[in-house]
């Protein structure tokens, strides 16, 4: 139970700093928050870093490091984390940026098929860069 709850909090976390990263080829902020959240979903992290404005090649490569061991793509993972995101609506939006909020739904389900679900409301930041939108990075929001 323990270990369970642990999981469920690092993911939680997880998200939480993934949605403070920045970058990706969507037209909306709401968009880019969906591809973001189907990328975790499916473990593609290419497709994740895609959505993140970073500041430096630094930060992509932390970014990438990190998001690698949070959300890999191993078939023969005895877990699964399947994370959902609903009433996504646009608090705030000027032409350079954007902030989000939705509520978050974090589902583990372990190798027996039990499953445990935790729920948040999480503001996501967005940035316009080139005409496109992107999640912003600050390892502020993490604390």
């Amino acid at each position: 139970m323990k270990k369970t709850i642990r999981i469920l909090i690092a993911m939680l976390l997880a998200v939480t700093l993934l949605f403070t990263f920045a970058g990706c080829t969507n037209s909306s902020p709401k968009a880019v928050v969906k591809a973001c959240i189907g990328a975790m979903n499916k473990g593609n992290v290419d497709k994740m870093l895609k959505c993140f404005y970073f500041s430096s090649e630094t930060e992509k490569g932390i970014a990438k490091d990190t998001l690698s061991v949070l959300f890999s793509d191993d078939d023969d993972s005895e877990s699964k984390v399947t994370i959902k995101i609903s009433e996504l609506k646009v608090t705030e939006k000027t032409d350079e940026s954007a902030t989000v909020e939705g509520k978050l739904k974090s589902t583990y389900t372990d190798k027996d098929g039990n499953e445990q679900s935790s729920e948040s409301t999480t503001v996501f930041k967005c940035v316009k860069k080139d005409g496109k939108w992107y999640l912003t990075y600050n390892p502020i929001d993490w604390i």
